[in-house]
């Protein structure tokens, strides 16, 4: 890992390029390097967007970077904002305790009535400007860090497979590729890519040059004249020093470089020409390093007044940074631990990683702390290879590299006790000197592997290092999930899509082993503790993403059941009676104690149900409901649940009464909705609080042609349902007033839903919706246009993309069921009657049923006189029209109207091919209302309408407009 003075003589020696013969790898061997590049380079992209999608290059961004440009283009350092007259007017705006509260930018540099940027300003000159300059707008910033990313990619590739090929030329496939793999993902390049904001920005910039400092020096190493290359891996060094100041530590690698080069002047020509060429060496990298330090210290002093403020003491966040502590000696045994050597806490549940235990050991004075920072040595194993480096200094044909393994190793060392001596870790701080590790790790295998014997150990040495390589990428990537829960929230159907595959094996073990899951139950008996205390009940999840049921003890004989999610307030049940010492039944259900959402378990849920059962908190205490919510919840495994007991002391340590007799409630999948012809039936608990917004329940078709009925509350004791036809507006019912449980049980009819043939009247049907409340009809309507058959159906769940309706249902599901209909089958021939069943009301004059053709058809109509009044009426072509009684009608009612035409007995028949007189009744609700002789015209049987008036029957309209929610053929 060390390479003292005296050893570089004979690491230094110019070697000539390797002979090409013999050397040449099969196609496909070349390929797969590529390809691994390329899977990098689309992982590191998706990561940074979150998901396929392109945000627009449009216009101007309000990010740090552009409004900085912004300011450039207006002849002043500092960022286009104004500044609040509050803060310029304060009389210590960099106190937080004396800064007016919610003004100010966050995490800027303010000084002299102006904000500027203390983050590195090489990527604004670099790239932000130019690209601005040249296309006319803003670059938005996931793209400015997708450049440095894959930049800083293509470097690294490029850089690995030269290196090889010069130095290693029998490495094997699984070094070439398992070597780039680990340095393109394991060092921390995910981590950046998983946040594009104003912190990573600069890190990934640096990162990027960097790795041209590298490249750069290594073709110094191998070149005659080496001047050139050594002035570009000053200048990117300086460049990455204007992204990040901490990068000052590249320093040590291009003395390194100098250093090699000229001692292997020195072994060729005496000491005389060993030192001319460092000191040439040195004039070559240091001169453009220098003006760009120069530049970036002028640039310093006119901003601050001081070439060696970069912003950082005049920063506007939760702390004074004046006051503070930022580098110190005293952090190093407590960052050396976090980066190193903590341990994660390990889950079941993709994405099987979460943040380290809380640090046992005690914290320097002054450090401020840290975030997502997981111990190298045991998500990282790859760098464990660079200790093999060693032999680098006993292989005279691989100067070049153990050159640049020295220089690597240099930065490696500077920079991360750099970092240890900072008083923050953070995840993102790990591409400041990860990458260096991981290279030494590639570098030491390559190494070792060249000096193997060919074998069976040498084979498995070489699958070991594949396993390390592809484990370090594997938890990079897992740790990027984890990341503030970034994908999750940005990306919910991206993060459900990938836990399917990844829970499916530990879903299906779980499924295997019958591990218990679902609400829990016990015995519980109170103490009489003092008001205001707190006990634990029931703990679930690792730190820091746990949560809690607790009893808050009012008073002696009053307690409050409480429950709370890490990262957000708690909420309490109202007081609760109970007496000291008697057994209670509780009975617990919240998210955590359910399986991820996309685990094998819910097989047969809906995924709209899924997220009901997860997202709702229900405690009740001997039956009754004492706390109903909707709240978040954090994944827990079953082995991190946790009764009667907290290991974080948030609500005590232990319950101080009695638990006994836990069991696991346990739950079974319902049974999904299906387009089978029948009703959804559901039952679902309202929230105390009530729900925001238009709730979807079920819809059916898709975004442009869609029909969705949805559920209002208006207030917390009452509820109502919408219906909305796409592009039309909403139709809402009366409000119905909710029961003290708050479980109303459902019944929907959605006629488009429904499987009915559509070349029979039975589509009719598919016209209505029906909606009953706790067995009872309660609203009805007509839709507004037909839906195509067999359009998707959407239970709980807004996936057709209404703007009027909330993503997901809010409400618990208690039970889902498909209610079968018999809606039977309708024969083609003669039949005595036919019955409807008629909500609501239409308008004008309606058809109810049609036999015959445009020519000769028989019609039985209704009008719908004033409300509350219908009259029926009979209409055979070519005579006046037949008046039937005025009867009461009462639209809050399912009406069952029977009607007995006498072409309805005779379709098809041949005894009376013309036709003729025949009864014509009528019967309502059971009571008949119209009987007469009437004429009547033979019809085809498949002429019969229901509700259509396709033969154009004069003066009535085209369709029946009030709902429709049976229809049956009565036979003779």
């Amino acid at each position: 890992m060390w390479f003292p003075l005296g050893r570089l003589r004979a690491a230094c020696r110019e070697i000539p390029e390797p002979p090409t013969s013999g050397s040449l790898k099969p196609l496909w061997q070349r390929l797969i390097p590529a390809a691994v590049t390329a899977a990098c380079a689309a992982l590191l992209a998706w990561t940074s967007l979150q998901e396929w999608k392109f945000p627009p290059i449009t216009g101007r961004q309000s990010d740090y970077y552009n409004l900085l440009v912004s300011g450039f283009d207006k002849g002043s350092l500092a960022l286009d904002v104004r500044v609040p007259d509050a803060l310029k007017n304060a009389k210590d705006p960099w106190d937080p305790q004396k800064r007016p509260a919610n003004v100010g930018m966050h995490d800027i540099s303010y000084y002299n009535g102006h904000y500027y940027l203390y983050f590195g300003v090489v990527p604004a000159v670099a790239l932000y400007w130019p690209f601005r300059a040249i296309f006319g707008s803003d670059l938005p910033q996931v793209y400015a860090a997708i450049a440095f990313s894959l930049g800083g990619l293509l470097v690294a590739a490029w850089l690995w497979l030269k290196v090889v090929r010069d130095n290693f030329p029998g490495a094997s496939l699984v070094t070439r590729a398992g070597g780039l793999a680990a340095i393109g993902l394991a060092g921390g390049p995910l981590v950046l890519a998983r946040r594009t904001s104003i912190w990573e920005m600069p890190i990934d910039a640096g990162h990027y040059y960097m790795l041209w400092m590298f490249g750069f020096g290594y073709l110094a190493l191998r070149a005659r004249r080496p001047w050139a290359w050594l002035a570009l891996s000053g200048a990117s060094l300086g460049l990455a020093f204007g992204c990040r100041p901490t990068l000052a530590a590249g320093g040590a690698a291009m003395v390194v470089f100098v250093l090699a080069i000229g001692i292997r002047a020195a072994a060729d020509g005496g000491r005389g020409a060993g030192l001319r060429r460092m000191a040439l060496g040195a004039l070559s990298g240091g001169i453009p390093l220098a003006a760009i330090v120069a530049g970036l210290l002028a640039y310093n002093y006119a901003r601050f007044g001081n070439p060696l403020e970069f912003g950082l003491n005049y920063q506007l966040n939760s702390n004074d940074e004046r006051a503070a502590r930022h580098f110190s000696l005293s952090f190093i045994p407590y960052n050396f631990h976090l980066y190193f050597l903590s341990r994660p806490q390990w889950g079941r549940f993709f994405p099987f990683i979460h943040p380290i235990h809380y640090p046992t050991m005690r914290r320097a004075a002054g450090y401020y702390g840290y975030e997502f920072v997981y111990g190298a040595f045991i998500t990282c194993p790859v760098l464990f290879w660079s200790a093999c480096t060693a032999v680098l200094r006993r292989r005279p044909r691989v100067e070049p590299a153990a050159a640049l393994a020295a220089a690597i190793a240099a930065v490696a060392l500077a920079s991360t006790a750099l970092l240890l001596c900072f008083n923050t870790a953070a995840a993102r701080y790990t591409e400041d000197f990860m990458p260096w590790w991981v290279w030494l790790g590639v570098l030491g295998w390559a190494a070792a592997e060249s000096v193997m014997r060919p074998g069976a150990a040498a084979k498995s040495l070489r699958w070991i290092f594949g396993a390390t390589a592809a484990f370090s990428c594997a938890l990079a990537f897992f740790e990027s999930i984890q990341l503030h829960g970034l994908f999750k929230f940005l990306n919910p159907s991206g993060y459900r899509e990938m836990s399917l595959v990844f829970d499916g094996p530990p879903a299906l073990l779980e499924k295997l082993e019958h591990t218990p899951a679902g609400p829990i139950e016990m015995q519980i008996a109170f103490p009489a503790n003092p008001a205001g205390s707190l006990d634990p009940v029931l703990a679930t999840g690792v730190a820091y993403e746990r949560d809690y049921v607790f009893v808050f003890y009012q008073r002696r004989g009053t307690v409050r059941i409480g429950y709370m999610s890490s990262g957000a307030p708690f909420e309490t049940s109202p007081d609760i009676d109970v007496v000291p010492g008697q057994k209670y039944r509780l009975r617990i259900e919240c998210g955590s104690l359910y399986p991820p959402e996309a685990a094998l378990w819910y097989w047969g849920y809906s995924q709209a149900e899924a997220r009901s059962l997860k997202g709702w908190v229900r405690i009740t205490l001997n039956g009754k409901d004492v706390l109903t919510m909707k709240r978040r919840w954090n994944e827990a495994t079953p082995g991190s649940v946790m009764v009667g007991t907290d290991p974080s002391h948030a609500f005590g340590t232990h319950f101080q009464g009695t638990i006994s007799d836990v069991r696991r409630g346990g739950w079974a999948p319902h049974s999904r909705f299906a387009r089978a012809g029948g009703d959804l039936e559901v039952q679902f608990v309202l929230p105390d609080d009530g729900l925001a917004g238009t709730q979807p329940i079920l819809s059916v078709g898709k975004p442009g042609s869609a029909d969705m009925v949805g559920l209002r509350m208006p207030d917390r004791a009452h509820a109502s349902f919408t219906y909305e036809g796409w592009g039309v507006g909403l139709d809402e019912s009366p409000p119905f007033e909710l029961s003290a449980r708050r479980t109303p049980t459902i019944r929907i009819r959605l006629g488009p839903s429904l499987a009915v043939d559509d070349s029979t009247p039975m589509s009719l049907l598919r016209r209505s919706i029906i909606i009953s409340v706790n067995g009872k009809p309660f609203w009805w309507t007509h839709t507004h246009y037909p839906i195509e058959p067999g359009a998707p159906v959407y239970p709980f769940s807004n996936d057709i993309g209404s703007s009027e309706m909330v993503p997901d249902f809010g409400g618990l599901i208690l039970s889902m069921r498909n209610v079968p209909l018999d809606l039977g089958h309708w024969k083609f021939g003669p039949f005595a009657a036919v019955d409807l069943g008629l909500g609501g009301e239409g308008a004008g004059t309606e058809p109810l049923v049609t036999t015959g053709d445009p020519n000769m058809s028989d019609t039985l109509a209704i009008e719908w006189l004033a409300p509350g009044r219908v009259q029926l009426l009979y209409l055979h072509s070519g005579d006046a029209t037949l008046l039937g009684p005025v009867v009461a009608w009462t639209k809050n009612n399912i009406h069952l109207l029977r009607a007995e035409l006498p072409s309805l007995r005779e379709l098809g028949s041949r005894a009376r091919p013309g036709g003729g007189e025949g009864p014509l009744e009528v019967d309502l609700d059971g009571r008949p209302v119209w009987a007469r002789k009437v004429k009547f015209y033979a019809a085809e049987p498949r002429s019969v309408e229901l509700g259509r008036n396709s033969v154009s029957v004069r003066d009535v309209g085209t369709e029946l407009t009030c709902a429709v929610a049976y229809i049956r053929q009565v036979d003779k």
